[in-house]
């Protein structure tokens, strides 16, 4: 979770993290694309006098979009000759067509979008045939 830009403090160009007022996480059905944590359990670093500061965030406190993904394949032989054959192979990759979800935004300075999952991580369901002959 980060505080969106460093403000020139420390002499880095990381982002600080945020401080965590709250839990941040969402029940399962509570969770949509829109709003994958809570927002509102964090807010941006700052000392009594407004300069950025350290936030009490630390990094892995939140879980992203889970991965499913199942490929199979098929593959047969026709022998002509003990020497000579035709491999024909089916393979498919993401057979349940299930789609794969980046991580969410989480720079709390980007109130419109944080929080929000906008990319895909994995590809669709993709399907390929091969014909091999060995001879």
């Amino acid at each position: 979770m980060t505080a969106g830009e460093n403000g020139g403090f420390v002499g880095s160009s990381a982002a600080p993290q945020a401080n965590r007022i709250g839990d941040g996480r969402l029940d399962g059905d509570d969770r949509s694309i829109d709003r994958w944590f809570d927002a509102g359990a964090f807010v941006a670093p700052k000392t009594p006098n407004g300069q950025p500061t350290f936030g009490n965030a630390g990094r892995g406190i939140l879980i992203g979009p889970g991965l499913t993904n199942f490929d199979f394949a098929l593959a047969r032989n026709f022998n002509f000759t003990e020497s000579k054959w035709l491999e024909f192979r089916w393979e498919t990759f993401n057979l349940s067509n299930t789609p794969q979800f980046g991580l969410p935004a989480t720079n709390i300075s980007s109130p419109g979008s944080v929080g929000k999952i906008t990319t895909l991580a994995g590809d669709p369901r993709v399907m390929q045939f091969a014909l091999k002959l060995v001879f």
